[in-house]
């Protein structure tokens, strides 16, 4: 249950991309969206919150954006 946000840049390791997408490190999406606010963390999957998004990591790396 993925909510890409552009599909073109999915699997993009930040060569440019202005959009946040599935795979992406932490540190690469805080360049992308600035900070973020920590919302909760359960075991290996953290929510943030940043400019209106939610965006969850698990083990560090963003498996949905809402």
């Amino acid at each position: 249950m993925l909510n890409q946000v552009n599909d073109a840049s999915a699997g993009d390791a930040g060569g440019g991309a202005n959009a946040v997408s599935p795979g992406m490190s932490i540190d690469q999406v805080r360049g992308i969206v600035g900070q973020m606010r920590l919302v909760a963390q359960i075991g290996n999957k953290q929510i943030f919150q940043a400019n209106g998004l939610k965006i969850t990591f698990v083990d560090g790396r963003v498996t949905d954006v809402e």
